[in-house]
Order: structure tokens, then C-alpha cells, then sequence
């Protein structure tokens, strides 16, 4: 059973009433009770969710610096080979030949 609102966040398992639940309908106790072990070893807590938040949110700051450091080199090296191209233009322009 699960109780709360229809907040992903605010959502939680309630063993107690699901273990009641499972005796009415004639599980047996230590079957139930392995169902509950079962459902709340799957489940992922909002601890869980915020550290993986924080590890996303760390990789995505490290990619975000990554392809600024990468478009930096591109750039400078198109900026260079124009430069190269140009003057290497003016020499042909230039020469009398």
C-alpha cells in the first residue's frame, strides 16, 4: 500500500498495512513478511534519488566544461588557419609573379 500524495516525491510504502493486507486475504505470515523484504529492497528512497541527482549533476558541470574547453581549442585553431590562409593569400597576391 502505498500512501501520500500523488507527489513522486512524497510517495511511501507502508509495510505494516500491506503485511495486515496480505494476512487478511490468507498469505501466511512469513510469506508476507518476505513479500514486504522483497518490495522494500526494490524501492528507491529519496536519499538514493538525491545522491544520483548529485552525481548527474556533477557530470553534467564536467561535460559543460569539457566541450567549452573543446569549442575553445576549435575555435582557436579556425581563427589560426584563417590567419595562415590570409597571409599565405597576400604572399600569392603579392608576388609578381
Amino acid at each position: 500500500m502505498f500512501v501520500g500524495d500523488s507527489s513522486w516525491q512524497s510517495i511511501a510504502f507502508d509495510g505494516l498495512a500491506y503485511l495486515k493486507r496480505l494476512k487478511a486475504v490468507g498469505v501466511p505470515e512469513a510469506q508476507a513478511e518476505t513479500f514486504i523484504k522483497i518490495i522494500e529492497g526494490r524501492l528507491t528512497t529519496r536519499l538514493d534519488l538525491k545522491k544520483g541527482e548529485s552525481v548527474l549533476r556533477k557530470d553534467l558541470k564536467q561535460i559543460r566544461y569539457d566541450s567549452a574547453k573543446e569549442y575553445a581549442k576549435t575555435k582557436f585553431e579556425i581563427i589560426r588557419w584563417t590567419a595562415v590562409m590570409l597571409v599565405a593569400q597576400a604572399a600569392i597576391a603579392g608576388h609578381p609573379g
